[in-house]
Order: C-alpha cells, then sequence, then structure tokens
C-alpha cells in the first residue's frame, strides 16, 4: 500500500460515493460536473458530461450510467462514448440517489443479456428509509423496482448497504453503528431475500464500525477496507466460502 498523493482538478465539493469505473477510468461528480482520472489522483473536467449531473450509478455491458437534472425533472442518463448523455425515463421519487452500491451479471437463461442491479439510500424518505430495495435496468435508462412484499431485504441500520453478485447469488450486507454488519442477506433473483444464518457471516467486531469499502477479487475474495475512527484503526479484512477456493473434481 501506498499513501494517496494530493488529489488535483476538482473544482467543488466532490460527491466520493459517486466513484464510478469505466472503460479503465474513474469517474466523479463534483459540483453538477463529471471529472475523469486515468490515476485516481489527476483529474480532469469532461465537459460533454458535465451539466446538471446529481450522481453516477454505475456502469456495465458498455453503459456509464447515472442522473441528471433536465428542466425541473431529474432523469436517468446513459452515455457509451464518454462525451454525451442519453436521456432516460424520469427517476422516481422512491430511487436511491446515495450510497449507491451496484453490480451486473449476465441472465442464467442467456449470457448475453446484461442486467444490473442496485441498492442505496433515499435522502428523502429519512427515518422511514428501512428497507434496501433493489432497482435493476437493462439499458440504464429505465430502472424497475424489484421489492416484494414478502421477503425483503432489511437495512441493517438503514444506511450504506452493499450489494454483490457472488458464488451465482445475490448477497446484501453492510450499514453502520451497533446493528451494522449484523448478517449477510442472500437472494438468487435479487428479489426475495433471506437472511443467511450458516456458514457465512462476519465477525461481532464488524458492528459498530464506520466507513468501508469492499471489492471482490478474481480469486472469489471479499475484501472489507475500514476507515479509521476514534474507536477502530483502519483495517483491511477478507474472506470467501470456502468452497469457491477448491477447484471441483
Amino acid at each position: 500500500w501506498a499513501s494517496l498523493q494530493t488529489i488535483s482538478g476538482i473544482s467543488g465539493k466532490a460527491d466520493y460515493s459517486s466513484v464510478t469505473l469505466f472503460k479503465n477510468n474513474l469517474y466523479i461528480v463534483a459540483g453538477g460536473s463529471v471529472y475523469v482520472s486515468g490515476n485516481g489522483t489527476d483529474w480532469s473536467k469532461n465537459n460533454g458530461l458535465s451539466d446538471n449531473v446529481t450522481t453516477l450509478l454505475t456502469s456495465f455491458n458498455g453503459f456509464l450510467t447515472g442522473i441528471k437534472t433536465v428542466g425541473t425533472d431529474s432523469k436517468f442518463c446513459v452515455t457509451t462514448d464518454e462525451q454525451t448523455w442519453t436521456i432516460g425515463e424520469t427517476v422516481p421519487s422512491d430511487f436511491p440517489t446515495a450510497n449507491i452500491s451496484a453490480t451486473s451479471y449476465t441472465l442464467r437463461t442467456n449470457s448475453n443479456i446484461h442486467k444490473a442491479i442496485l441498492m442505496g439510500d433515499n435522502p428523502s424518505l429519512g427515518a422511514n428509509d428501512t428497507i434496501a430495495v433493489p432497482w435493476s435496468t437493462f439499458d440504464g435508462k429505465e430502472w424497475i423496482d424489484q421489492s416484494a412484499s414478502t421477503g425483503y431485504c432489511p437495512k441493517t441500520s438503514k444506511s450504506n448497504m452493499s450489494i454483490i453478485y457472488y458464488n451465482n447469488k445475490f448477497y446484501a450486507f453492510g450499514g453502520k453503528g451497533s446493528t451494522g454488519f449484523n448478517a449477510f442477506y442472500v437472494s438468487e433473483e435479487g428479489r426475495i431475500w433471506k437472511e443467511v444464518e450458516e456458514k457465512v457471516g462476519f465477525p461481532k467486531s464488524f458492528a459498530g464500525r464506520g466507513e468501508y469499502s469492499y471489492v471482490v477479487d478474481n480469486n472469489n475474495f471479499i475484501w472489507l477496507i475500514w476507515s479509521k475512527t476514534a474507536k477502530n484503526n483502519d483495517e483491511v479484512w477478507k474472506g470467501r466460502i470456502n468452497s469457491l477456493g477448491f477447484t471441483a473434481q
């Protein structure tokens, strides 16, 4: 590991939760504009994409997706050329716009069809934002609410949930405070969820920790990177389902 050098080239307050990897470059939103970097340190404004952008959502299958203001409405938008946005549908009032976590996969029935799914926080709901509702898309221009009346995924602490596609299933985890990281939740298709009650879990010491980042590597390890707080050190943890570490015979 090496210390991150001073970041340059970004004007205005950057939303670091919006950082998205697309075509081997990093993208971030700051003050309604989009900035791009090849190394995470030196940034430059992307003039073609910089116009009232609220946040970036995810990238998948050649699309970079986000939300921007058009007139008085919030609209989904996508780009494939890194220069212009294609405007999609109006963003629903209950769509998450903060602390976005997203993943993508190909359908089991057709490996040529790519689908993205995300979770996040909706600041407008306040204390009523208690369920981690998954939203999915095939093209980034229209997102579908995948919530269910039963078997929904609760927010373990109403904020900072993460979602990954792992071992051919969806897993949700995370949160802040004493109720954060109390369990994994799993779903076959991202709609009906259940708590994982055996074999997959977190150390009790994870509860009450602060901000974190995560990544899944090519060896199926889930890495958790914790920020330093007054009570906890900055640490890196990793784990995986044991069976994914062996070659099937």
